[in-house]
């Protein structure tokens, strides 16, 4: 009997200690569940719970403001687009439903870090293209009179690599796979400037705050 207790106390503190290990094991090896899109969420759309899916991620390689509660997401409207897997942001959320015209869409413009921090809702910025993009390589044709009389005029043509007073709706930081925090401006446009715009961006291009 004597032995027994003997024994016991002997192993109560390789228990205590066995016990610590595993807590502590678990709490940093564990995984958590964080929110991503299961399908392609435009940003103005109020959010469901069909849109949404969960990826299950180590606890220390947590992504900063990833959302985990699927409540605290439901009901609320995509500031920015979210391809399927992406993950879901607290910063990529609004408690507005922004208000889409006809014709209106919302795009994101990535920030240069110069930038970031002098710009915010309100503000206008001109998209500058700078080459390498879809709107850089727009053919150029030229006509020859084919007689003595002066050939007509040129209509002017639309300058595709500009875009001017694109006007900043909000502005978001997320956070990519480094941990690296990226700003973007969201912009509220109608569609066909948005397509300009996304070819601009496609490639090296400059911000010009306007207003």
């Amino acid at each position: 009997m004597k032995g027994s207790k003997r024994l016991l106390m002997l192993l109560l503190p390789a228990l205590i200690v066995g016990a610590i290990v595993y807590v502590y094991f678990t709490s940093t090896t564990g995984t958590t569940g964080i929110l991503t899109a299961k399908t392609t969420i435009n940003a103005g759309m109020k959010i469901e719970e069909t849109m949404l899916d969960t990826m299950q991620v180590p606890n220390t390689a947590i992504p900063s403001g990833a959302m985990t509660d699927v409540n605290d997401v439901i009901g609320k409207t995509a500031a920015v687009t979210r391809a399927p897997g992406d993950i879901i942001f607290r910063d990529a959320l609004s408690e507005q439903e922004p208000v889409l015209k006809e014709n209106e869409t919302f795009i994101a413009v990535e920030l240069p870090e110069s930038l970031s921090a002098m710009i915010g809702e309100g503000n206008q910025i001109n998209l500058v293209c700078l080459g390498n993009t879809a709107a850089a390589q727009q053919p150029i044709t030229e006509t020859q009179p084919t007689d003595q009389t002066a050939a007509p005029a040129e209509q002017p043509q639309e300058n595709t690599n500009v875009i001017e007073n694109l006007p900043v709706y909000s502005v978001i930081t997320t956070t990519d796979s480094t941990g690296s925090n990226i700003k973007y401006a969201i912009i509220k446009t109608d569609k066909d400037t948005a397509v300009k715009a996304v070819n601009i961006t496609a490639g090296e291009y400059a911000i010009v705050i306007s207003k």
